[in-house]
């Protein structure tokens, strides 16, 4: 009997040891999750401020410029008519290979981050039509930093400028690192 106490004891302590060294391997893998993200965010941070540079200041008119009417309310109906209407053209399988997150992850972000970053909010230009609506920035932002979009992609998806979808870009990820930042540094302090 003692000698199937000691071997119980034994594969015990194995099983601990082994348990302890895969929350290790768990933790080595979150802190390289994190730096990634925190890698990932910076580099687009940096791109996005590096274009925005590079196109100088906009907004308003630019003389000899001709105005293009992309149809912003068209590319909005689309999207919605695509992806978040009861009866989507596209499956959720379809928006998860797509958006590379499932839906009500997205619609998350739609209702969040307009609460914490006004640039996401839908509003009304000069001449009062509607500008891009909070899905359409959130879809352009994504796609580029999902797939490596180029922003003229952006133009015939989105109807959006590219211009604007830079610009969407280094919003979405400056409050990404943000985001990313105050949370590390929350945890870090609730840890000491």
């Amino acid at each position: 009997m003692d000698s199937n106490w000691g071997s119980s004891s034994n594969l015990d302590s194995e099983w601990e040891e082994h348990r302890r060294q895969m929350m290790e391997e768990d933790e080595e893998d979150d802190a390289r999750m994190r730096t990634n993200t925190q890698l990932t965010a910076t580099a687009a941070t940096l791109w996005t401020q590096e274009q925005i540079q590079q196109e100088g200041p906009w907004g308003g008119s630019v003389v000899g410029r001709s105005n293009k009417r992309r149809g912003r309310a068209l590319g909005h109906q689309k999207l919605m008519m695509d992806y978040f209407v009861p009866n989507p053209i596209y499956t959720l399988e379809n928006f998860r290979r797509r958006y590379r997150m499932r839906r009500h992850v997205f619609l998350h972000l739609v209702n969040d981050i307009p609460n914490v970053n006004p640039y996401f909010r839908q509003t009304t230009d000069a001449t009062g039509n509607l500008g891009f609506s909070p899905h359409q920035k959130l879809t352009s932002a994504l796609r580029m930093l999902a797939y490596a979009s180029l922003a003229d992609q952006i133009n015939e998806s989105m109807r959006m400028s590219e211009s604007t979808s830079i610009e969407n870009l280094g919003e979405f990820v400056v409050q990404l690192f943000t985001r990313t930042r105050m949370s590390t540094f929350d945890n870090q302090h609730m840890r000491t």
